[in-house]
């Protein structure tokens, strides 16, 4: 007999990775007149401590915002703003992790749990940086992982409620 769950089980499976995976993918893009200057910057380090080229800049993902929130936490920067952003940026990878483990161990319950505390505090995330004018703001505009963070856990809970739904039907209704 083939295995009723695979479809769903597949589809949560590979949007728990893309969730991950939106840690790597920008969630904050230059705006014109910042990103035509990082351009002209290019490969030329603009902060030495953390490595970040002026390419580097153009897109900024998740992980190279933690790398900044640290950088500025060990200066003294605005540190009680930072601490905070990188808890809940660290939070966020936490639950995305989660989700994309219970996914793969087919725990639709787990994973509803998971994407909807990842998905919670996607949203305390982009408020805290709309807040602080940090994407969007002067500089930079919404990227798509910002847009991912909300859509994947919705289709995560989605494929765990079909994979429930698919898993508890009774015999007689799947001819």
């Amino acid at each position: 007999m083939k295995d009723k769950t695979l479809l769903p089980y597949l589809a949560m499976l590979l949007t728990a990775v893309l969730l991950v995976l939106c840690f790597l993918l920008p969630y904050g893009t230059a705006k014109q007149e910042r990103r035509q200057w990082l351009k002209d910057v290019g490969d030329t380090v603009v902060n030495a401590k953390n490595g970040l080229s002026g390419n580097d800049l153009v897109r900024m993902s998740l992980w190279e915002y933690a790398k900044l929130c640290r950088i500025n936490i060990q200066n003294g920067v605005d540190r009680q703003a930072c601490m905070t952003r990188l808890t809940v940026i660290a939070a966020l990878a936490v639950f995305s992790l989660l989700t994309a483990l219970v996914s793969g161990l087919r725990k639709p319950i787990a994973a509803i749990v998971f994407s909807s505390l990842a998905l919670l505090t996607a949203f305390v995330l982009s408020e805290d940086f709309a807040w602080n004018q940090i994407v969007p703001g002067k500089a930079y505009d919404r990227g798509l992982a910002h847009v991912l963070l909300y859509v994947l856990p919705l289709l995560i809970i989605a494929a765990a409620l079909w994979m429930m739904i698919v898993k508890n039907r009774p015999a007689s209704e799947e001819q």
